[in-house]
């Protein structure tokens, strides 16, 4: 990453990211396809790589992690 540009608090409210209404995520590239855009060279195709990152996902994206015993 060689630029970062951050924006003000007013700007996301006027872009109105808060609202529901507004999002649209079936347009959204699935996160297969963004590391693949990003990462042309690896060797896993597009499918191989929603197959590994689609049910880490669906199953533990917002469950906290499991605290080992002790």
């Amino acid at each position: 990453m060689e630029e970062v540009f951050t924006h003000c608090a007013k700007a996301f409210l006027r872009a109105q990211l808060w609202d529901q209404q507004t999002w649209n995520p079936g347009i959204l590239p699935s996160v297969a396809r963004i590391t693949k855009d990003v990462q042309p060279d690896t060797e896993e195709t597009v499918e191989e790589l929603d197959q590994y990152y689609a049910p880490a996902y669906r199953e533990r994206l917002y469950r906290p992690a499991e605290m080992p015993a002790g």
